[in-house]
């Protein structure tokens, strides 16, 4: 060392000063490049919805220019002037935990005078950086377009879809070729014998052969006419009548109408009193006599169906009453508030239930049986004939009716249809 030279230590740590800032910077640019590499739009977000820092898909996707982002609001960049809906981020800031939400966009995939835009998916996926103190510092959001796989799962689930459609087309044609046929094999075999051996016949042969003919031309006709009343229900094309309907004579006249050994398996309850002799009191609901008689019959025959001839089937007509819908069991029944009017006013009621003691409906089939072609999986529905659209028909004119229908059952201890009418208020109509 000269003399009169100080010593110091400048030199060196200068030396390593400029070392370690450009270890730090190309540290930085090395992360930069594998920010940049990654194809997925990524940002760095503060508590605060501001972007810090974002790599390249990121701005590309929202036309951000090259270099350092400036710190902005990170929905500025979606166009819009508030927090995007479902965003994940205060969440992820409230529970120091990853959250997403699924997002759709209108991406420019074309510039030019005619630019063309298409929708993607997006999965919005944000991931908190925690500080010393346990809160959260930044949250890193990746956007992951899942477009490819959504239109996958669509076709997916189109295709899956359309395979259901058609296993119950093949369903459906199966139970009405079914349903014709049989009618139209008692036709044809009768026929076919009456003409080969009508001179061999006895007069009591033929009358037998001639009444089992029409039967099973009335059945023919029934089916025909329940499918053809489901297409006008459901095409709007059925007009129903609105007048005061007696629904304890509709029950008395529903019951006296069955056969002999069919009606000695049911009780009418008409307003707490048994009593098939005289006239019953009245219980005039608002609706169509000939369609609200056709539901009842509909009822009264599933009941008598699925309940074996040991068993007993009972029909309560209840008169008019006010009826609490938000503690009923009839909540749960309103699924058409268009036509069920709703409006919080107490309104009166004529109910009618029909309950049996059969095998009951299980609770996964319930919410399904009154759609068309529905039949419950079991022994005995296997054994009774019917295409399954007498409940679909009675939901409709019961709906029309401005009123609602449901089952109580479980499996085992037999079933109870609720029909619930509006009550008739000549009052009211006259104002």
């Amino acid at each position: 060392m000269a003399e009169g030279e100080i010593a110091t230590s400048g030199p060196p740590l200068v030396a390593n000063g400029e070392r370690a800032v450009a270890a730090n910077m190309a540290s930085d640019n090395l992360w930069e490049q594998t920010f940049d590499a990654v194809s997925d739009p990524i940002s760095i977000v503060d508590e605060s919805y501001r972007v810090v820092a974002a790599n390249a898909a990121y701005k590309r996707m929202f036309g951000l220019p090259e270099g350092t982002v400036a710190p902005h609001l990170c929905f500025a960049d979606e166009g819009s002037g508030r927090v995007c809906d479902g965003c994940p981020l205060e969440a992820t800031v409230h529970t120091r935990a990853p959250h997403m939400y699924r997002q759709e966009r209108l991406v420019r995939v074309a510039d030019g005078d005619n630019p063309q835009w298409e929708r993607r998916v997006y999965h919005r996926w944000t991931y908190p950086i925690i500080s010393e103190d346990g809160s959260v510092h930044r949250v890193v959001e990746i956007l992951r377009d899942v477009t490819e796989q959504e239109r996958i799962r669509e076709l997916t689930t189109e295709a899956e879809a359309l395979r259901r459609a058609d296993q119950l087309k093949s369903e459906l044609l199966g139970s009405v070729s079914h349903e014709l046929r049989s009618p139209l094999a008692t036709i044809k075999g009768y026929a076919e014998t009456l003409a080969r051996y009508e001179r061999r016949l006895t007069r009591e042969e033929r009358l037998e052969f001639l009444s089992a003919i029409s039967r099973a031309s009335d059945r023919l006709s029934d089916v025909i006419e329940r499918l053809l009343l489901l297409s006008r229900l459901e095409s709007g094309g059925e007009v129903l009548e609105q007048a005061p309907v007696d629904m304890a004579r509709l029950a008395q006249d529903a019951v006296l109408a069955i056969r002999d050994d069919a009606r000695s398996r049911i009780s009418l309850i008409i307003h707490g009193t048994s009593d098939m002799e005289r006239e019953p009191a009245p219980a005039l609901a608002l609706g169509d006599p000939r369609r609200l008689r056709e539901a009842l019959d509909a009822l009264l025959d599933n009941a008598l169906k699925y309940t074996q001839d040991s068993g007993h089937v009972e029909i309560l007509v209840r008169g008019e009453r006010a009826i609490d819908l938000s503690s009923s069991g009839a909540r749960s029944a309103i699924d058409d508030g268009e036509r069920f009017p709703d409006d919080g006013r107490e309104r009166r009621y004529i109910e009618v239930v029909v309950t049996d003691d059969g095998q009951g409906i299980p609770h996964e089939s319930q919410p399904y049986i009154f759609d068309a072609f529905h039949r419950v999986e079991a022994g005995l529905t296997r054994a009774v004939e019917g295409l399954g659209l007498g409940l679909a028909i009675c939901k409709r004119i019961v709906a029309m009716s401005h009123g609602l229908l449901w089952v109580e059952s479980a499996p085992g201890a037999g079933s109870a249809f609720h029909m619930l009418l509006p009550a008739y208020e000549p009052d009211s109509r006259d104002d």
